[in-house]
């Protein structure tokens, strides 16, 4: 994540409005809602990127 993801996902102004820079981060989300809902991955923006078929 550190390689693919937070060069993006970090900093002032984070694409999306996402920052992955901290578990806040990660509830909050961004512009697409939160990359992580606790227990529920159905949910998780996160884990469905990294179970995805798609690029």
């Amino acid at each position: 994540m550190v390689t693919h993801c937070l060069e993006c996902h970090s900093g002032d102004e984070p694409e999306g409005q996402l920052s992955m820079e901290s578990l806040g981060g990660l509830l909050t989300g961004g512009l697409r809602g939160p990359a992580l809902v606790p227990g529920k991955p159905d949910q998780s923006l996160l884990v469905q990127r990294f179970v995805t078929t798609k690029n």
